[in-house]
């Protein structure tokens, strides 16, 4: 049996020409649509830094709207399963171009369904967006988007409202990406790593990530990622998942932060109809996300168990305007409870959230024997699971975070929930859990102390060869775009590029808490023109 060779083709906004074969980066394409077209399973495509809109409508309007015309909002990519999507190269690259010199934070590639550049915070001025902007049918787990970012989507349209590949489409559900497959067995598990989900929505379902298997399977791979600011009218403002059978999501070092859903996950909704919702969480940050039930995330089987497993994951700030603020499971339907719900929490901090009907942090609903099992986490309100600590001293504990928001602003993007120095929760971890993983969310050393720390965040502290020297007793953090310092005493402030050059000064700085918005990148910073501490800001 003969195997088709495999073929990577390049698209380049600036340098690239559609009269040219792909096949090097001085014959790219300057449109991805193109590569969209001629890439077959096992193929490739590598893209280069720019904005890239979709160009060309896809499919055929269901039969009932045979006479409606094709509108400019059906543009989407359409991604084949078995294709490889890569973003994050230079713009100017050059046939010497390879995997090594991708960077897609410096390198920003970006598909946008924003066709008048035009959108606003609150969702409005999205009437002339795309309803998808990426498309992906039957994605196992050879199909892979790695590298860009994904915003201005607005699935606002009706149900069945177009045929691709003779598949109808729901105009009503993904925004940001339209994940489904129809086939009985399959399992649905698309690797999408690297991206930045971003300021999408659907009027029902899965504002940023839609992925829906009909008849099978749905257990998705997201890694390294951002979910950010999306919004559904229904279920999954962030990301939406359900699956016939076995839902099982793995996200691992993924910010999922201020999304919106009006029923139920806010910031992630996983169901299986049948069997058992079973995500798998890593290295996670679930914060400032809102909706009716399970603010940050609800995990449910109408017919099955539900056994969510979340390691090193720390879930704040959410809100539900009924139950469950933080992290909800449900293993029923209409109230009855017909299934088991056993969350297993390691190394997990979930405080801070707020619901108005109560189960402000966790929400368990199932059959008889349905227990949350935690091992070295704290849960606000549950001292039991806690242990070391007597049970008076652990109702309330403060995990001591950076910078938190309180969960009446929900949604919001805003807060940093890295460990300050003082945390009760620094070292308080079961290494055992994390001997797989090297590094937590910001990038940094999993384990830095005696023992890894509670939360999705090591507490680093600063170069401890120079401790004393360098702080002084200072504090510095930086995460989602800002630097934290806190400061014991009148401080000068400098903040250095990786150059050396001064980037930037404040001088007499009160004691207290100073909070600095930077641009992405690494930079030092010196306090009182002591040694310099190196951040990177992301």
């Amino acid at each position: 049996m003969s195997v088709a060779a495999q073929t990577t083709y390049h698209v380049n906004a600036v340098n690239g020409d559609d009269a040219n074969d792909g096949r090097l980066w001085s014959k790219a394409f300057a449109t991805l649509q193109t590569a969209l077209d001629k890439a077959q399973s096992n193929d490739t495509i590598f893209v280069a830094a720019g904005t890239y809109y979709p160009t060309q409508p896809v499919g055929k309007m269901n039969f009932d709207l045979s006479k409606v015309k094709m509108t400019g909002r059906n543009r989407s990519f359409v991604l084949r399963a078995g294709v490889c999507l890569y973003g994050g190269f230079p713009a100017d690259a050059n046939d010497n171009t390879g995997m090594k010199d991708r960077d897609w934070e410096t390198h920003a590639t970006i598909l946008s369904g924003d066709f008048d550049n035009n959108d606003k915070d609150d969702f409005s001025q999205m009437d002339e967006n795309a309803y998808h902007v990426l498309i992906v049918f039957s994605a196992n787990d050879l199909t892979i988007v790695d590298g860009f970012t994904v915003t201005g989507g607005n699935a606002n349209g009706t149900k069945n409202g177009m045929k691709v590949d003779n598949v109808f489409v729901s105009n009503e559900c993904g925004g940001g990406i339209y994940s489904y497959d129809f086939e009985r067995g399959n399992e649905l598990s698309p690797k999408l790593s690297h991206l930045i989900v971003k300021n999408n929505a659907a009027v029902k379902n899965g504002g940023g990530i839609f992925n829906y298997s009909e008849n099978g399977e749905a257990n998705p791979n997201i890694s390294y990622s951002t979910i950010l600011h999306n919004r559904a009218g229904e279920n999954g403002g962030g990301i939406y998942n359900n699956a016939k059978r076995v839902a099982s999501p793995e996200l691992l070092n993924v910010t999922i932060r201020g999304n919106q859903a009006g029923l139920q996950g806010g910031g992630v909704f996983c169901l299986s109809e049948k069997l058992v919702s079973a995500p798998h969480l890593t290295n996670t940050l679930i914060c400032g996300n809102v909706a009716h039930v399970g603010g940050g995330m609800i995990c449910c089987s109408y017919a099955g168990n539900v056994a969510p497993i979340l390691i090193n994951v720390t879930v704040s700030g959410n809100k539900a305007i009924g139950e469950g603020g933080g992290f909800a499971c449900s293993a029923g339907k209409n109230g009855k409870k017909t299934g088991i719900s056993s969350p297993k929490f390691y190394n997990t901090i979930i405080w801070g959230n707020k619901a108005s009907q109560g189960y402000p942090n966790l929400y368990n609903n199932g059959a008889i024997n349905s227990n949350p099992n935690m091992h070295n986490s704290y849960i606000e309100g549950e001292p039991r699971f806690f242990t070391g600590v007597k049970i008076s001293d652990a109702i309330n504990i403060n995990p001591e975070f950076a910078a938190p928001i309180d969960a009446s602003s929900a949604p919001t993007i805003e807060g940093d929930y890295r460990l300050n120095g003082n945390s009760p929760f620094i070292d308080r971890g079961d290494d055992l859990y994390v001997h797989f993983i090297k590094t937590d969310l910001a990038g940094e050393k999993r384990v830095y102390g005696e023992h890894v720390d509670l939360g999705a965040y090591e507490y680093q502290g600063v170069n401890l060869a120079n401790v004393d020297e360098a702080n002084s007793g200072n504090r510095i953090w930086a995460s989602d775009g800002q630097v934290t310092v806190l400061i014991n005493e009148p401080t000068t402030i400098r903040i250095y590029t990786v150059e050396g050059k001064l980037f930037r000064q404040y001088n007499d700085e009160k004691q207290g808490t100073k909070i600095i918005t930077l641009p992405n990148g690494i930079y030092f910073i010196s306090l009182n023109d002591k040694d310099k501490v190196k951040v990177i800001v992301y």
